[in-house]
């Protein structure tokens, strides 16, 4: 079908729309990947608006799509807006296709996903896009204190005094945060950015967080 779609998109439309209407599960999550794929480099946005008011089949497939086409889609306004609604998802499933873009940013530039990836942290998706958002944000070649500061904050304020209980996953990806803060404060200048990392690492210390003194000491040592 994509290959297809590539010469005459016009062939797969009817594809498509059999699709989101089968009674097959699979065939629905399909026809949703379909659908995103042929809206963000068909231009067929009408597409996209049927997948997101689809199902939860349907809207799994779309949202699996837009994430690994995040930083690849010819039309990226249409792949923002759509995981914009996506990471709001009133289903669980939908929200984990949507974490699952974080890993699609690793090494990248991070600057111009700046006003995304702000949403995507205040989002319930953000809980899914950890720890892959982390390393992505402490692997980025540009300036991101502003994302590092919010991002802590928001771990913090999900996971509270679990980052310090190994029991938890929490506690394992705790140490990308110290990591993290690390770089923010030694990226930016701005005094209240400064005192709010600072501030994030003190909570850390006095939770005990696996890790973290020893971030403070090679801080120290740069």
């Amino acid at each position: 079908m994509m290959y297809i779609g590539n010469v005459d998109p016009e062939r797969i439309d009817p594809v498509i729309n059999r699709m989101l209407e089968s009674a097959d599960r699979e065939v629905r999550h399909a026809g949703g990947s379909m659908a995103a794929f042929a809206a963000l480099q068909w231009e067929r946005p009408q597409l996209m608006e049927r997948a997101l008011a689809g199902g939860i089949e349907v809207r799994t497939g779309a949202a699996t799509v837009c994430s690994a086409r995040v930083a690849l889609a010819a039309n990226s306004e249409l792949v923002f807006a759509a995981l914009r609604q996506l990471m709001r998802d009133d289903d669980d499933e939908v929200r984990k296709a949507v974490g699952e873009l974080a890993i699609h940013l690793r090494g990248k530039s991070l600057r111009s996903f700046a006003s995304f990836l702000s949403d995507l942290i205040a989002s319930p998706s953000f809980v899914h896009a950890t720890p892959q958002l982390l390393i992505a944000l402490q692997e980025a070649p540009d300036k991101v204190d502003d994302l590092a500061d919010l991002a802590a904050h928001r771990f913090l304020d999900i996971y509270g005094s679990d980052v310090a209980d190994i029991r938890t996953g929490a506690a394992g990806d705790a140490h990308y945060i110290s990591d993290l803060i690390v770089r923010g404060l030694a990226q930016t200048r701005d005094k209240v950015r400064v005192s709010a990392l600072l501030d994030i690492l003190d909570r850390l210390v006095e939770l005990g967080v696996y890790g973290v003194n020893q971030a403070v000491e090679d801080a120290e040592r740069r």
